[in-house]
């Protein structure tokens, strides 16, 4: 079934999308069709006359308003989401570069090439940045976030990053706000200091870490230093996120890293699996879609697996299904050495060919930013709203429409793939959240009875993990 193009046209228009789900109950995938309204957050399970007959009871409503059975009721949302206006000054994101040096060299490094930039930012421009994003005057919420993360190793400029953290906590303090704040590190700088200054200004350390020696050795390298230091987090207390980037050479061993954190790092509560975006060794359709493939087939057995240890593991696709939006992600202010600021942390160092496209604003001369509305509005326009490629894809809402950095990195072909991804990890997340919260033996049995054609409506609305970053 195409995605741009439905053959349950008055359906899909309502914003009610039929996905096959036949093979969730060992049948034919189109044996079975899981009809999913996301902004409803509910979804019901029907054979094809079933799915006909409400196609049928779809075109009648667009006819008589008052019409249409209870199933469809329940179905159809109330509203479609708003589009929002973008307005530059009013993000709650800030994401700092330090620098962009680095002290490993990765083998799917996205920044690799400005690890010789020996550029630092000022703190005098960090404070000047945090003073207006830290301004009850600028926006409502009183909710923010900001993440010290590489560009390069931030811990090799730590004068500055020590110096931010403890700034913005005070400030926001003083100013009423609510704020989180992350550091994403390689794992292999650290000393009493650090942990003390992380502790003592509530951080949860994100190590960039791959779990396995003989994958971190081959992919990273100081698989022995990372490991001392993050016991030497845990043993402070620290409970630091783990952050594994996924290849093509460590995607069969999900569940494999998850036992071996469970047996030998005590106090690691969460893991978010990182699939990595590398044109360069995934550099075909073919190769793509394996790896992709092989994610989703050892991704949720790992996710099992961590619940029965205690360690909540995730991937960002694998939550998409909890909330409703309708971009990608709300866009941040990534400010750089040189005091520009670009839409997004993966694409923050100058000599990168898609800065410029990437760069919306910069601190001038008086201490404040000044913005580039037009490109601003061009870069937030990639979104669930404005492409065609979403129209009628029931991941819509949930995805937003995809990562524009992403976007940057793989050629249409390749996106397409990016897409089947994610429809289909969403589909199976949907599936569980289902299985969950029915009795599975039941809804298995029902669907496989002869003349069965429509099951109960089920909420998707139930959490599919519980995580904090």
């Amino acid at each position: 079934m195409s995605v741009t193009t439905s053959i349950w046209p008055v359906l899909s228009q309502a914003g009610v999308y039929p996905v096959p789900a036949g093979d969730w109950f060992g049948l034919p995938g189109h044996a079975v069709f899981m009809v999913y309204s996301p902004l409803a957050r509910r979804l019901v399970f029907v054979s094809p006359e079933g799915l006909d007959r409400l196609e049928a009871s779809a075109y009648k409503k667009t006819v008589s308003p008052e019409s249409g059975d209870d199933t469809l009721r329940q179905l159809i949302p109330a509203t479609e989401p708003q589009k929002p206006v973008y307005d530059p000054g009013r993000l709650t994101k800030l994401s700092v570069i330090p620098n962009y040096d680095c002290n490993f060299s990765c083998s799917y490094c996205y920044a690799a090439g400005s690890h010789a930039d020996q550029s630092r930012l000022p703190f005098s421009a960090l404070r000047d940045m945090l003073n207006w994003f830290i301004d009850p005057q600028r926006l409502d919420s009183r909710d923010l976030f900001i993440s010290f993360l590489g560009g390069g190793e931030p811990a090799l400029a730590w004068n500055v990053v020590k110096a931010g953290i403890e700034y913005a906590r005070n400030r926001s303090r003083a100013m009423g706000f609510r704020l989180g704040i992350g550091f994403t590190t390689n794992g292999s700088v650290l000393n009493q200091e650090m942990l003390e200054v992380l502790k003592a200004n509530y951080l949860t350390p994100g190590v960039s870490f791959e779990v396995l020696e003989d994958v971190q050795n081959m992919q990273r390298g100081n698989y022995r230093l990372v490991r001392e230091n993050i016991f030497r987090m845990l043993d402070c207390g620290l409970h630091p996120l783990i952050k594994p980037n996924i290849t093509a050479a460590n995607v069969s061993r999900l569940a494999e890293m998850v036992e071996h954190l469970s047996g030998y790092f005590p106090g690691v509560r969460q893991v978010k699996l990182q699939p990595v975006d590398d044109p360069r060794q995934l550099d075909t359709s073919e190769k793509l879609r394996k790896f992709y493939n092989d994610f989703i087939d050892n991704y949720f057995r790992a996710r099992e697996l961590g619940l029965k240890a205690g360690i909540d593991v995730y991937c960002i696709n694998g939550l998409f299904t909890d909330d409703i939006s309708g971009r990608f992600c709300e866009g941040e202010y990534c400010l750089v050495p040189d005091g520009r600021i670009t839409v997004c942390h993966r694409v923050s160092w100058p000599g990168d060919p898609d800065f410029g496209g990437f760069c919306f604003g910069r601190l001038s001369a008086n201490g404040k930013p000044s913005f580039d509305e037009t490109a601003f509005s061009r870069l937030m326009h990639y979104d669930a709203y404005n492409r065609e490629d979403c129209r009628n894809c029931f991941a819509r809402w949930h995805c937003g429409g995809g990562c524009l950095a992403q976007a940057s990195v793989y050629r249409p072909e390749m996106l397409d793939e990016v897409c089947r991804f994610t429809r289909e990890i969403t589909r199976q997340s949907l599936l569980r959240k289902v299985k969950s919260a029915a009795d599975a033996d039941i809804l298995q049995f029902l669907v496989q009875q002869p003349g069965f054609r429509t099951s109960r409506v089920f909420s998707t609305a139930t959490p599919a993990y519980q995580t904090n970053q």
